[in-house]
């Protein structure tokens, strides 16, 4: 499974590489690669990393404030709609009551 954002999969991006679920053997000779070049790639990796979840938040901070229009409603003399969560009425039952009320002019 990959992330959708960063095109790898959260062991890659702890790790720096893909586990393995079966032993392999052809590699037990081989030497492991110095620290400092397994610490040079993996400070790479993070660093795309971080630049790819930057521009995703980004490109959806963009779609969501394309409907968010507060600067042009909250002016005085524009008719509102408020939220009844707080505002007590008269029904008998919350689940038969309006979600909003209003239209309400802002003074």
């Amino acid at each position: 499974m990959q992330a959708g954002s960063t095109k790898v999969t959260p062991f890659f991006a702890n790790y720096g590489y893909h586990p393995r679920f079966l032993p392999d053997l052809s590699r037990q000779n081989e030497e492991t690669p110095e620290v400092s070049e397994y610490a040079t790639v993996f400070g790479r990796l993070h660093e795309e990393l971080r630049t790819e979840m930057k521009e995703t938040q980004i490109a959806r901070a963009e779609q969501a404030n394309k409907t968010r229009h507060l600067d042009s409603i909250m002016e005085p003399g524009a008719r509102v709609w408020l939220k009844r969560k707080n505002i007590q009425t008269t029904r008998p039952s919350n689940k038969l009551d309006h979600k909003q009320i209003g239209p309400y002019t802002i003074l």
